[in-house]
């Protein structure tokens, strides 16, 4: 899903899903993503194999093909700051800089989205929601309003302000999150129907309470 910016299988209705997971075979993710390495077509396939016989043995298996794939000691991986092969390579290191981007924005960021780790580990949810508040703004300005960062950085402040009651703040973050989404991939998408669902509950919740209709009545 990552690689390919969808989901194996689509329809509306979980008897569709369910449906295609048995009888269809998932579109070649060559054919989605024409410049994925080699190797992970073949990978993927395997690991989405409807029989257990023919995906691979284990997690070492899956390692020995993924890691050829690594940049080699030293090497900076191309491609975006939010490289997901970071972990692997260099575990402690800061995040690396953006091209182009202002000195003083990207080690704010930064600085933010450590406290922010931190937080969350702690459970401090309200802190979160307020860091996340002020990174968000500096994400724009740094990477652009459309790029992945900037997406789940918003979708983490909707998500942590729901969960902490703020439904109010949370609904500007929940449409901005809502109009990109429907856009590039429909209205039944299940990452999108999750946004709706946190939209219901927020207006629900700021309604007045005569207005209150109990849920699932809709």
């Amino acid at each position: 899903e990552l690689l390919a910016r969808r989901t194996p299988f689509e329809a509306p209705e979980a008897a569709g899903l369910l449906y295609k997971k048995l009888h269809e075979e998932p579109l070649a993710l060559e054919s989605l993503c024409p410049d994925v390495p080699a190797p992970l077509p073949g990978l993927v396939r395997r690991l989405l194999d409807r029989d257990p016989a023919r995906r691979p043995a284990d997690a070492h298996e899956v390692y020995a093909v993924l890691a050829p794939l690594l940049p080699r000691p030293g090497e900076r991986a191309p491609g975006p700051p939010l490289d997901p092969t970071r972990p692997f390579l260099a575990p402690a290191a800061p995040w690396p800089p953006r091209r182009g981007a202002a000195p003083a924005a990207e080690g704010e960021l930064n600085a933010v989205l450590e406290d922010i780790r931190r937080l969350l580990g702690a459970g401090r949810y309200a802190e979160v929601a307020a860091l996340l508040g002020r990174a968000l703004p500096v994400a724009v300005t740094t990477y652009g309003e459309t790029s992945p960062i900037v997406r789940t950085l918003r979708k983490q402040y909707a998500t942590v302000l729901v969960d902490t009651g703020q439904y109010a703040q949370a609904l500007p973050e929940l449409a901005a999150l809502l109009r990109d989404l429907i856009r590039e991939r429909g209205l039944h998408d299940p990452s999108v129907a999750q946004l709706l669902q946190d939209e219901a509950l927020c207006r629900h919740h700021l309604a007045p309470p005569s207005s209150h209709v109990p849920p699932g009545s809709f």
